[in-house]
C-alpha cells in the first residue's frame, strides 16, 4: 500500500484525480483477487477517509463538479458538456444519422475526439448499433476473466484479472460518464477514444492476455487429464453435430 501510495501521490500532485481514482480501483480489484479481505484494511481506513477530506479540502473545485452532476441546472457552465452529451445521444435515435452527418463532432459536444466520443458514436451509430460495439466490450471482458479462470499460474492469473478489469472498468467509467450516470472525470474509452499512448497501452493488454491464453492451452496440450477431456467434449461435440 505504501508503493501504490507512493505512485498515486506523484499523479494526484498533476493533478490527475480521474487516473488517481481508476488506478486505486485496480488496486483493490487485484488485492482482493490475491486473497485480500475487508477486515485486512479496518486500521487503515481511517487513514484513507483522512486523506480523501483532505484533498477535497484542498481542491474544493471537485465539489463542485460533484454538484454540477447532481444539479445541473444550478451550474450551467460545469454541466454544459455532460448536458450536451446526453442531446447528442438522444438526437441519434434507434438508427443514428449516419457516420459523418452528426452534428457533435462540429463542436457541438466539447471533447468529441477524447473523453466524449461515445456520444458521437450514440447519434451517429444509434442504438442498436452501438449496442454491438458495447457487446464487443463485454465479450473481451468475459473473455479475459475466462482466460484468468484457466490460467494455472498465479502470476498469469492476477495479470489477466488486472488487464481485464482495467479495460472493462476504464470502459465503464467513461460510459458512465458520457451518459451522466457518474461526475465528470478524463477517462477515455479503450480502443476508440483519440490517443496514441492509450492505445498502445490497450493492445499491449490484450497481447498479454492472449500469451496467458496461449500458455494455458499448451498446458492442456501437455496435460494427459486434460488432452483426455479435451478429446471427449470433443468427440461429444462432433456426436451432436
Amino acid at each position: 500500500m505504501i508503493v501504490v501510495g507512493l505512485a498515486l501521490f506523484l499523479i494526484i500532485i498533476e493533478p490527475d484525480h480521474g487516473t488517481v481514482f481508476f488506478i486505486g480501483i485496480l488496486i483493490f480489484v487485484l488485492w482482493f483477487a490475491a486473497g485480500g479481505r475487508i477486515l485486512h484494511l479496518v486500521q487503515a481506513l481511517p487513514i484513507f477517509l483522512v486523506a480523501l477530506l483532505f484533498a477535497l479540502w484542498l481542491k474544493p473545485h471537485l465539489f463542485d463538479r460533484i454538484w454540477a452532476w447532481i444539479y445541473p441546472e444550478d451550474y450551467p457552465t460545469l454541466a454544459y458538456q455532460l448536458k450536451q452529451s446526453i442531446s447528442t445521444i438522444a438526437h441519434g435515435g434507434v438508427a443514428g444519422v449516419g457516420v459523418g452527418n452528426g452534428l457533435g463532432q462540429l463542436g457541438f459536444t466539447p471533447e468529441p475526439h477524447t473523453d466524449f466520443i461515445f456520444s458521437i458514436m450514440g447519434e451517429e451509430l444509434g442504438f442498436f448499433r452501438c449496442s454491438i460495439v458495447l457487446g464487443m466490450y463485454l465479450s473481451l471482458i468475459l473473455l479475459g476473466y475466462l482466460v484468468a479462470l484457466r490460467c494455472v499460474n498465479p502470476f498469469g492469473t492476477l495479470l489477466a484479472i488486472g488487464c481485464t478489469t482495467a479495460i472493462g472498468f476504464q470502459t465503464a467509467l467513461n460510459l458512465a460518464v458520457v451518459t451522466g450516470l457518474t461526475p465528470t472525470t478524463g477517462i477515455s474509452l479503450p480502443f476508440i477514444s483519440y490517443g496514441g499512448s492509450s492505445l498502445v497501452a490497450c493492445m499491449s493488454m490484450v497481447g498479454l492476455l492472449i500469451n496467458i491464453a496461449k500458455e494455458s492451452f499448451a498446458l492442456d496440450e501437455r496435460h494427459p487429464v486434460r488432452r483426455s477431456l479435451k478429446k471427449q467434449r470433443h468427440a461429444y461435440s462432433v456426436g451432436l453435430y
